[in-house]
Order: structure tokens, then sequence, then C-alpha cells
């Protein structure tokens, strides 16, 4: 499922990208997992109860690890258009 930053309503906000990515830019108030550790060990890294939404550059990345995480049980959201869309619309 894909959402806009303006529904993101509190949601915990997981930027996906390696850490470099992360420490060059990322969206205030998000938290960096990269995308392999997310996808091997998911419980580790969020719960069940709670909802997320997960980004990456430009939105492609992170469809595909939301879309598999909420087979697994989650719920998780990817951000329209990832980082990069925000930064269009927030710069």
């Amino acid at each position: 499922m894909d959402i806009d930053f303006e529904n993101i309503n509190g949601r915990k906000l997981i930027d996906i990208r390696d850490s470099y990515k992360y420490l060059e830019k990322h969206i205030p108030g998000s938290i960096n997992i990269e995308e392999n550790k997310i996808l091997l060990m998911p419980e580790y890294y969020i719960n069940r109860n709670e909802e997320y939404v997960i980004y990456c550059d430009n939105g492609y990345r992170s469809m595909k690890v939301s879309n598999f995480l909420n087979t697994q049980g989650y719920k998780v959201y990817n951000l329209t258009g990832g980082i990069n869309l925000y930064l269009k619309n927030n710069s």
C-alpha cells in the first residue's frame, strides 16, 4: 500500500537505504534500517502491532519490501515517490 507524506499521521518512518545515503540526507524523524536487515529479520526491527511507513530513493524498492512485509503480517506502507519526491515537495 502506498501512502503520501501528508498522511503518515504518527506512523514510524523507516529509511531502508544504505546507511551512507541516510547520513547524507533523510526525512526528519526517520530511522535507518537497511533493506537487507529488515528483510532477513523483520521481527528484530519492527512489531506486528504497530504501523510503519518505509521509503527508499524513489519508492520502487520500498514498495517491494512493504509488500513482502505485509504478507508476513506486518502493517507497512510505502512512501509514494520515496525521499526524492519528499525533497522535491519540501525544499
